[in-house]
């Protein structure tokens, strides 16, 4: 299961960094600038005193913790986790999973009456995917196999890692292999 979800999420990290085909923009006004009361970019050490952030394992250079006693709902939705993402220290994405349909579908209710309404894009791996765009954030919401992800992410941040990684690749390329 573990697996089947860190899947999912590397797929829907790299179409976070393909084309805005497909991506609606956010309902005006209600673009996030973060999740539940943390902004993007916020220090991990501010967090750590006052969430009680427990470290929950590594994506993509990326460090993924989850909070102490976090609520695990999002309007009716049962959440099965939810993953708050650092890169270097930075408060970057969050990840948010449900592992049935119903509460799938719930989400999804609560995230298009928030967010607006998106298209729905067929992949060809077979995965549902809506995603928005905005000034600050991109956000996807997918589906796959009975699993549910939603992934919201600052687009600043992202832009930055993606060209630490590039500029990383080059210098590994230079000195050879």
């Amino acid at each position: 299961m573990k697996n089947r979800i860190a899947l999912i999420i590397i797929l829907i990290m790299l179409f976070a960094t393909a084309s805005a085909y497909g991506q609606e923009k956010f309902k005006p006004g209600s673009e996030p600038d973060g999740f539940r009361g943390i902004k993007w970019g916020t220090d991990i050490k501010k967090i750590k005193e006052v969430k009680g952030l427990e470290f929950n394992g590594v994506q993509k250079n990326i460090d993924i913790y989850k909070i102490k006693r976090d609520d695990l709902m999002i309007g009716d939705a049962q959440l099965s986790n939810l993953g708050y993402g650092f890169w270097q220290g930075g408060f970057m994405k969050v990840d948010i999973v449900v592992h049935d349909i119903k509460n799938y579908e719930k989400l999804k209710k609560v995230v298009f009456d928030t967010f607006g309404e998106a298209k729905k894009t067929k992949l060809d791996d077979g995965t549902d995917r809506y995603a928005w765009e905005g000034e600050k954030s991109t956000m996807f919401l997918s589906t796959f196999d009975k699993i549910g992800l939603m992934i919201i992410m600052s687009k600043d941040i992202q832009r930055e890692a993606e060209q630490y990684i590039k500029q990383k690749a080059t210098q590994g390329a230079d000195k050879g292999f």
